[in-house]
């Protein structure tokens, strides 16, 4: 609840909502929430991004944040928002049930160690991506990650280019590669930056061609005032170009951060895990079996459902059950982007964390591990 010489006022801009903290009639806070599908295995969900963040510098430390925070977690439960991200500064979001969910990850490879391969470019032209290629750029790109947890589903409503790299403020470069009869192969995403050669985006319908990828960006990283030492790709672990450049030895950077960066929070528990119902419901038939029986009441800060699964067919029931889930929403957000494995939440020293049918809260882990890729950074 507000102080009563509070309010909060919420304006509508298209998919971004800007949510303004008044003490009487002066502004003293504000952020922004901007309306994201993100994929939690290969379920879409919806996410309130948090950005923006900002309070003047005369009412810092004065706790406005903080019931900025606490009010606008309580507007994204009753406006139907399955969770809610934001890119964190340490040691701050934890304190509103977010919980580090989306790692970074980096893998360099020394210019000096890629050899040279015969590429045939016959009948392939590469440019610059234009705004006629965004309907076929989008497709590609929501192809090849269907399954790719914590990445967002990209729409041409909302998509008007990549317009950031793999740092903060980097400017994007990009180019892609079409056949003679002008259909999409691929296309690859980049900083545009003088001194060095980050890709953060790369994909193709045909592996093949990442000869002839690895091949242009030698070019680009042939410009004299770049450090040609190093070429940084910024992927998740199992995308197929990552497994690729391994062939000319390269190092892999993972970061997984204390408290802070890529984070979550569930904001209505029963609607998210109705969204990932049926994919769980496949995981069990696969992993368990197809006439697998038990159910499982999870138990959160936020209140509990229980899953029950009858012959391989799963629902959601408002009802108790001797088969329990007990975790902190913060945890099983975590475990739903499979950031962090069961096994490992159960073992927590507080015993706030317990579990007596493991077998089926393991089905609620997807099976790659979540990504989001910096050219959607908020």
């Amino acid at each position: 609840m507000l102080p009563e010489n509070m309010s909060v006022k919420t304006v509508s801009e298209g998919r971004n909502f800007h949510r303004y903290l008044y003490l009487n009639d002066e502004e003293i806070s504000a952020l922004a929430v901007t309306d994201f599908t993100v994929r939690l295995g290969t379920s879409p969900v919806r996410t309130g991004g948090i950005g923006y963040v900002r309070t003047p510098e005369q009412h810092q430390k004065k706790g406005y944040m903080k019931l900025l925070m606490n009010d606008t977690i309580d507007w994204m439960a009753s406006e139907g928002f399955d969770i809610s991200t934001l890119l964190g500064i340490p040691h701050f979001y934890h304190k509103f049930g977010f919980a580090v969910s989306l790692p970074q990850i980096k893998y360099t490879l020394d210019y000096e160690f890629i050899h040279d391969v015969a590429v045939n470019r016959e009948g392939l032209t590469i440019r610059p991506i234009d705004v006629d290629d965004f309907e076929n750029v989008l497709a590609l790109y929501n192809r090849n990650n269907a399954d790719q947890t914590g990445s967002f589903v990209r729409t041409r409503e909302f998509f008007w280019g990549f317009a950031r790299g793999a740092e903060l403020y980097s400017k994007a470069d990009h180019f892609l590669i079409e056949n003679e009869k002008k259909e999409l192969l691929a296309y690859v995403v980049y900083d545009r930056n003088e001194t060095v050669l980050n890709v953060c985006e790369i994909e193709t319908l045909d592996n093949s061609l990442y000869y002839v990828i690895m091949d242009e960006l030698k070019k680009l990283d042939q410009i004299p005032s770049r450090d040609f030492g190093d070429i940084h790709f910024f992927l998740p672990d199992l995308h197929p170009f990552a497994r690729f450049i391994r062939r000319y030895g390269c190092t892999v950077a993972t970061e997984y951060p204390q408290n802070g960066m890529g984070m979550t929070r569930i904001c209505n528990l029963k609607p998210l895990m109705e969204k990932l119902r049926l994919e769980v419901q496949e995981r069990i038939r696969l992993n368990l079996s197809e006439e697998y029986t038990g159910e499982l009441q999870i138990i959160t800060d936020l209140g509990s459902v229980t899953l029950v699964c009858s012959r391989g067919v799963l629902t959601l029931e408002d009802r108790h059950s001797d088969q329990q889930f007990s975790v902190p929403q913060q945890n099983l957000s975590q475990l739903l982007h499979g950031y962090r494995a069961l096994d490992d939440l159960l073992i927590d020293p507080t015993g706030s964390i317990r579990c007596n049918n493991a077998e089926l809260a393991e089905q609620l882990v997807p099976e790659k591990s979540p990504y989001l890729w910096s050219t959607d950074l908020f």
